[in-house]
Formats: C-alpha cells, structure tokens, sequence
C-alpha cells in the first residue's frame, strides 16, 4: 500500500477516503481490521470516530508483521470481529432496513493466498454486507522501502529486479461478486457513497 503510482501513494489516499467516509459514520459502530498475510483488529468497534481515525493513521506497512497480502485473513478476522463485537440491534430497525453491518475493505487487490472466496462465501451467508474499494493502477509501481523516519532508501527487489504491486480490479470485483456485495474504484469516486 505504500506504492506510489496514485498521489501521493496507495496508503496516503486510503487513509484520506477512509477520515471522509468515518466523518459520515455518526451515530455508527466502527472498527478496523489490518491484514497483510496476518491480521488483527486495530480498532475494535467503537462509536468513537476519532479514534477510528486515529487507529488508521497509524497503521504502515510495519504494522503487521508477517508480509504478503491474505485478503481472506483479513475479511475473515472482520466478520468474526463484528460477530464478536456487534450488539443486536433493534428488531423494528432491522425489519425497517435501518440497521445493518457492513465490511468495507479497501485494497489494490493483490493476495498471496487462497482463502479469500471462501471468506466472501461466510460474509454472503451472514448477511454482513462487504463494499470493496480500490485503490491503485493496472500499471503498479514499485514498492518503496523506507527506514524508521520515512526516508526512502530505495525499493524492495527479487532477483536484482524491483517488485512492482499492481493493482488488480479484476480480484477485488470477484471477491465482491462472491460476497455479492459492491465495488468501486477509489480513483474513479474520490468518496464513495457506501
């Protein structure tokens, strides 16, 4: 998330959408999950939303300590958090359509692992509904790699090479079929009505 190829990067916009659409959250429940190839939740859910806010700024690519990406792990650990941590909520609001629970991932669609199709097919049978957006382009950058105060000190490499993440849409709309849930492009909204 820390790649470059939208301004000023991935992880940048991501917590920009994020401080908007937490703004629109009053009254609302909110947490947040952070997953590369572990996960855990950041932030359990709160109504408190500048600590939400704050949770998000915080988190890096250090945050989490196994790297690579594990979609899957990461919606799994969300769903299990709002099981955990959900309060039932008012049966005339349920029957009325006005409470629901919701995933919002956001991504650039890049898993290392094959658990993702069966996390969306969990959140389908729960009824939790998942809105995914993502963030990045089809070209990709390379991924930068920085010392403890943010300095670049050049970009992570494999065989000599630099490793370009790319964004992958294509994954992130199956996962959001398969979950029937929704996709957008964060490049293409800005702020998405979620």
């Amino acid at each position: 998330m820390e790649v470059e190829d939208v301004v000023p990067s991935r992880i940048k916009k991501a917590r920009h959408w994020v401080r908007g659409f937490v703004n629109r959250m009053g009254g609302n429940r909110v947490g947040v999950v952070a997953f590369a190839e572990s996960s855990y939740v950041a932030c359990p859910l709160t109504t408190d939303l500048d600590y939400v806010t704050e949770s998000v700024e915080i988190l890096g690519p250090m945050s989490v300590v196994n790297q690579g990406t594990d979609i899957g792990l990461g919606l799994s650990t969300a769903l299990a958090a709002i099981e955990r941590g959900s309060e039932s909520p008012d049966a005339e609001a349920e029957r009325k359509g006005l409470a629901s629970k919701a995933i919002v991932l956001i991504s650039d669609g890049e898993d290392h692992a094959a658990a993702t199709a069966e996390a969306a097919a969990k959140i389908r049978k729960s009824g939790v509904k998942l809105f995914i957006v993502g963030v990045g382009t089809e070209s990709g950058g390379p991924i930068p790699a920085r010392d403890e105060s943010g300095k670049l000190q050049g970009y992570k490499r494999a065989g000599g090479q630099p490793v370009v993440s790319r964004f992958d849409p294509a994954s992130l709309e199956r996962i959001a079929s398969d979950a029937t849930g929704r996709y957008w492009n964060m490049s293409q909204i800005g702020r998405a009505h979620v």
